[in-house]
């Protein structure tokens, strides 16, 4: 659990690490599909456009998921077999991580409309309410995922406050025992002072 803990202490040092290596990962994955001649030399400008927003999630997480869900929807619409599934999550999952529970909800809300895109427009008659139901529960996975993230962050972050309150508090203490005890000392010499 320890190594656990210092691998994501390590990639919170440099948040930008992760969102490069999600990029990195993404590309990978297409790289393979294009060479293994299941996506279209052409899906590579569409998959280029799904990943790259994702290196500003961080700082612009309504408008990365905004780009995805829109051009995912483009996509889907004019017949391109790129998969929007994938960046639209990881955008669901950075709103719920960086805004509250309405910009969380809000996100739910743009992912839906995409998964309603890709249920109508990216499956067969049949399978559209399966793929719908399976897309929707991986986005809601996203956001819980997301929004437990959050609490966790916000649970730790009041801890450290806290902690930081009562050392502070027990430093005021100390000075304040060391005011008295000096204050005790010098009456006492006064007392002594004053006998002699």
């Amino acid at each position: 659990c320890s190594a656990f803990t210092e691998s994501l202490s390590r990639w919170s040092k440099w948040p930008w690490l992760s969102d490069v290596a999600i990029v990195i990962l993404f590309e990978i994955v297409m790289l393979v599909n294009v060479i293994g001649g299941d996506v279209p030399l052409w899906a590579l400008l569409g998959y280029q456009t799904l990943f790259l927003p994702l290196l500003a999630r961080r700082r612009y997480p309504y408008h990365v998921l905004a780009v995805v869900c829109a051009l995912s929807i483009v996509f889907m619409l004019f017949g391109g077999r790129v998969d929007g599934l994938p960046p639209v999550m990881v955008a669901v999952y950075s709103v719920a991580v960086g805004r509250d529970r309405n910009g969380a909800m809000l996100a739910l809300a743009a992912a839906e409309v995409f998964v309603l895109f890709s249920a109508l427009f990216g499956d067969s008659v049949g399978n559209r309410l399966g793929s719908f139901v399976f897309q929707s529960g991986l986005v809601l996975a996203a956001l819980f995922l997301g929004t437990t993230v959050r609490g966790r962050r916000l649970h730790l972050q009041s801890l450290e406050e806290r902690a930081i309150r009562l050392e502070r508090e027990r430093d005021q203490q100390a000075e304040l025992a060391t005011a008295r005890e000096r204050t005790r000392i010098a009456r006492e010499m006064h007392d002594i002072v004053a006998h002699s």
